[in-house]
């Protein structure tokens, strides 16, 4: 980065390239020019908001596979697709604290008596 200004590549790793920034920052910002710390701080700057932005859109596009998913889930059960996401399987949440005891006849039925 020879002083000139530098935006992050597109479709690199951007969390290497941030690290890899971070170090220099730590170990050479002080050997670099001051009228080009300006440039690098930018840079970084940059980079940083990249990540961000690459991590965003990693959790919205988990979030719609979770949606899809749970259409998919649907219409394999013959259920209707009412534009909603299913919530989770009653085995995926727990009625209550970890290892405790789930009451009896949970499932809309008489406890077994006898």
């Amino acid at each position: 980065m020879q002083g000139e200004k530098f935006h992050p590549p597109k479709g690199e790793n951007t969390l290497e390239h941030l690290v890899g920034h971070m170090q220099q920052k730590e170990e050479k910002y002080e050997e670099l020019d001051v009228e080009y710390r300006s440039n690098f701080d930018q840079h970084l700057f940059e980079t940083q908001a990249a990540l961000q932005e690459f991590i965003y859109q990693q959790q919205q596009a988990q979030l719609a596979n979770q949606v899809a998913m749970g259409i998919i889930r649907q219409r394999q059960m013959g259920q209707p697709d009412a534009g909603a996401v299913m919530p989770p399987d009653e085995e995926e949440m727990p009625m209550g604290p970890p290892g405790m005891a789930q009451p009896m006849g949970m499932d809309g039925g008489m406890p077994n008596v006898g």
